[in-house]
């Protein structure tokens, strides 16, 4: 039976394409989405994000100490263009339960 919910949520990994000296390399964070309205999604990104994001985590510092969840590490990660664009994919690719193929 479907559950109409007035305040859907859902958790899913968040792959981030982080540029190196390397080259690119693949990282994942797990992400706590709220489901927001279509008219917020066609605001800007950090909008959207500030609205769809409540919490983040598997996320550690330089020294590799965990990091909790707050709004400081929140503005961090909206700051870095290829956080904003693999929450944003994620976000909706957990919506369509699609997968990204070649």
């Amino acid at each position: 039976m479907f559950k109409l919910m007035k305040s859907p949520t859902f958790t899913t990994k968040v792959t981030l394409v982080v540029p190196t000296d390397d080259g690119q390399v693949e990282q994942t964070i797990t992400a706590r989405f709220r489901l927001v309205s279509d008219e917020l999604t066609q605001t800007d990104p950090v909008t959207f994000l500030r609205e769809a994001v409540l919490s983040l985590s598997d996320i550690a510092d330089d020294e590799g100490n965990q990091l909790a969840y707050d709004s400081d590490l929140l503005d961090k990660m909206l700051a870095l263009p290829f956080a904003r664009v693999g929450l944003i994919r994620a976000y909706f690719q957990a919506l369509a339960g699609a997968k990204l193929g070649n």
